[in-house]
């Protein structure tokens, strides 16, 4: 790969950083000799700090990235890369470590964080998405047609209404729920009731 190829996978890999907020510049020199610091700097971003989603998903794979030497963690990371994300690696570990191999580095990391990215989306839409799914419960559907709950004995019956309790105090995700009187609430003031009923009698 010519120079010019090289600072041409340079500036295509800082556009897709530019996207994950990578928070520092990118080290174009050390990329361009094949530093293994200036790509291990990349690959410690993406796959520990970017996103919980991607670190969730290593460690979901069983593979433990952090604390790790830099030859525990390029060793860890190839693994994860080869196969658990389907990605091609060329570079054994050694190799990685050493200086050059500028081509096949810059190739590797570029599918890296493609890869990290893709992750990430993939886990905000599936966590908005069950968020969204849980706002949609109707109340209606933990509810009886009616918003009044009776109970009778013989002559006598008992109403209560439903009380709707405000958004803060809701325990599951919908925007309100209603109470609901336990039966044996409602037993309660039913026999009340019957009481008073027979003591009027």
């Amino acid at each position: 790969m010519s120079t010019g190829d090289i600072q041409g996978k340079i500036a295509q890999l800082q556009r897709v950083l530019k996207h994950l907020k990578y928070p520092t510049s990118v080290d174009t020199i050390g990329l361009t000799l094949g530093d293994p610091l200036a790509v291990l700097h990349i690959l410690n971003f993406v796959l520990l700090k970017y996103s919980r989603h991607v670190a969730a998903y290593t460690l979901s794979m069983g593979v433990q990235l952090q604390g790790k030497t830099d030859e525990g963690f390029v060793k860890a990371a190839l693994r994860l890369f080869r196969e658990h994300m389907g990605l091609k690696v060329v570079l054994t570990s050694g190799q990685f470590l050493e200086q050059g191999f500028a081509e096949r580095k810059l190739l590797l990391l570029y599918d890296v964080v493609k890869a990290c990215r893709e992750l990430h989306l993939a886990g905000v839409k599936q966590e908005r998405t069950k968020v969204h799914n849980a706002f949609r419960q109707s109340p209606a559907k933990l509810l009886p047609a009616s918003p009044i709950i009776k109970a009778t004995h013989g002559s006598v019956e008992v109403q209560r209404h439903l009380h709707k309790l405000p958004a803060t105090a809701a325990t599951d995700d919908s925007q309100a729920i209603y109470e609901l009187l336990s039966e044996g609430m409602l037993q309660k003031h039913l026999r009340l009731a019957v009481r008073r009923h027979v003591c009027t009698v």
